[in-house]
């Protein structure tokens, strides 16, 4: 079955289909959702779809990925949904409507003449949230909430092209957490099946892939405040991963994670280092010593962090969300409060990247505009 958006009419039933071939830690998992509705849009519900998993064989996956075991071009994505969020304070619509205000459908077709084998996907899939009466908000969108429709529209279907035929990882953001969009998470993208309403921890998933392993940790339900209580747990989850990936044996080790450990965040005139405590429950682990490389996203930005210890961080999250603007420039002394080496903060609005693996066998990371042109890149351990 090829993944299609088509409008049949037959028994006065419109129908649409989607596929897409999802890598865990199990396998990689082909999915695929059925509409089958007499509803409006908008009055559309999960229980409205007919959402089926398989699970394919070495074999199926040989025939249909031959180049996933050995990839050379890996496309990243993260903050992909057009925001449409209601505050006490302040309220921001994003024109989902215009390509040029959210343009992820544009960057989705300039990543797939990448033509890669494997994309991830950093998390924060859904922003079309609530509004209330008298606000503004369906003049930037046709729907609003947290059901079917604007799932489908804020993912679906603006990654048609690249799902068709790339494998994807898919890594939970704080959007997806149990105060947000969990239910459609759980639903259509979760690694496993949640055996209550909501998990606000997903089990880490350790994938092989070639000679690189990629280790998929939820970090959607870690607070961006500076008080948290969790360390001796989220210790104890870090050096679980280590046990297991120590006994694997691939040249890379690679964390997969929405909410970055070494990333920069503005805040009014000043640069902070982003969330502390998950920083810290990550050094006093044991897996500090064996990632070689994180990726995240969280931040509306694309950059990359070097500590002066520990793993490289490269943050992707301007892939259509509302950006993040850097009101000032990063100093050496702002680095060294940090503990970073140096850092690269893009300027280019929205993009993706694309990690390219050269005939050395080593990685490069490039950053990517909305229109494909390159604006900067950099070789990765």
């Amino acid at each position: 079955m090829k993944l299609i958006a088509v409008l049949l009419f037959g028994l006065g039933l419109n129908t649409y289909a989607y596929e897409w071939n999802q890598i865990t830690e199990s396998g990689v998992l082909n999915k695929t959702i059925i509409k089958k509705h007499k509803k409006a849009d908008k009055d559309l519900s999960f229980s409205d779809l007919d959402i089926k998993e398989k699970k394919l064989s070495t074999e199926e996956v040989q025939k249909k990925f031959p180049s996933l075991s050995t990839p050379k071009t890996i496309v990243i994505l993260g903050d992909t949904g057009c925001r449409i969020k209601e505050g006490k304070i302040k309220s921001e619509f994003q024109d989902c409507n215009d390509p040029n205000v959210w343009p992820f459908k544009k960057i989705v077709e300039e990543a797939s003449k990448e033509n890669p084998e494997l994309i991830i996907h950093l998390g924060d899939f859904h922003y079309r949230e609530k509004c209330s009466a008298g606000q503004p908000c369906e003049k930037y969108s046709p729907v609003i909430g947290y059901e079917w429709k604007p799932w489908e529209l804020d993912f679906f279907q603006p990654m048609q092209s690249l799902l068709l035929k790339t494998p994807i990882i898919i890594v939970r953001g704080n959007h997806e957490d149990c105060s947000r969009a969990f239910l459609g998470y759980k639903t259509l993208l979760a690694n496993y099946t949640w055996n209550k309403d909501c998990v606000e921890y997903e089990e880490p998933q350790i994938m092989t892939i070639g000679d690189i392993a990629i280790v998929n940790i939820d970090t959607s339900s870690i607070t961006d405040m500076p008080v948290d209580n969790n360390e001796a747990i989220w210790v104890k989850r870090f050096n679980d991963v280590y046990e297991k990936i120590s006994k694997l044996n691939v040249k890379h080790i690679w964390m997969v994670t929405h909410k970055p450990i070494y990333g920069i965040a503005p805040f009014k005139i000043a640069l902070f280092p982003i969330n502390i405590h998950l920083r810290n429950y990550f050094e006093k682990s044991l897996l500090k010593d064996k990632v070689s490389l994180i990726l995240s996203g969280h931040i509306h930005s694309s950059m990359i962090v070097t500590p002066k210890k520990y793993a490289k961080q490269i943050v992707l999250g301007n892939s259509g969300t509302d950006l993040t603007s850097f009101p000032v420039k990063i100093t050496k002394s702002t680095l060294d409060s940090m503990s970073y080496k140096n850092a690269y903060i893009t300027t280019s609005g929205f993009g993706y990247a694309v990690l390219k693996k050269g005939d050395d066998q080593s990685w490069t990371i490039i950053f990517k505009d909305s229109n494909g042109k390159e604006n900067y890149k950099e070789k990765i351990p």
